[in-house]
């Protein structure tokens, strides 16, 4: 079992924080002792990183719990759609500094395709309406389904090749 501190020294998330995390309960502690100190196991810190990986991807708190409560959370799921998310978020990224290094060799080619987030915005929107209890899980996406197609990814599912 870890403390507060201890868990604030491993993962880089301020007490602050997780002392929030558990006022919401997004974050529960394993076991709270008699003076009131937060006691962490590794499924508490296993979770934390699961809702760093939701943070990265821009995703609200109040949502991030909602998923992660929903009964038909698949963990595996998720991490394989965050990871799908992230790879797009770093090509984005890529563009951006290819541009850089394009306008300081003196080639300004005008270009603001790098910049256009919304095909990203696109693939999280459709990935928080897959998974999201809202919808009750009717094109729940699997891994099977998801797929590039013209350069992106999607979800069979809801989208036709």
């Amino acid at each position: 079992m870890k403390t507060v501190k201890d868990v604030a020294a491993i993962t880089g998330v301020s007490i602050r924080t997780l002392r929030y995390y558990d006022e919401i309960g997004l974050l529960k502690p394993a076991k709270v002792t008699e003076a009131g100190y937060r006691l962490y196991d590794s499924k508490a810190i296993e979770r934390l990183q699961e809702i760093l990986f939701f943070k990265e991807l821009e995703i609200p708190l109040e949502n991030i719990r909602k998923i992660m409560e929903h009964p038909a959370y698949d963990k595996e799921q998720a991490l394989f759609t965050q990871k799908a998310l992230l790879e797009q978020k770093r090509n984005r990224l890529n563009g951006i500094i290819e541009l850089i290094s394009d306008v300081m060799k003196g080639i300004n080619t005008m270009s603001f395709e790098a910049f256009n987030e919304k095909e990203l915005q696109e693939i999280l929107d459709h990935t928080l309406e897959c998974i999201t209890p809202a919808v009750k899980y009717r094109s729940r996406l699997r891994r099977t389904n998801l797929h590039m197609q013209g350069g992106r990814l999607s979800c069979s599912e809801c989208y036709s090749d």
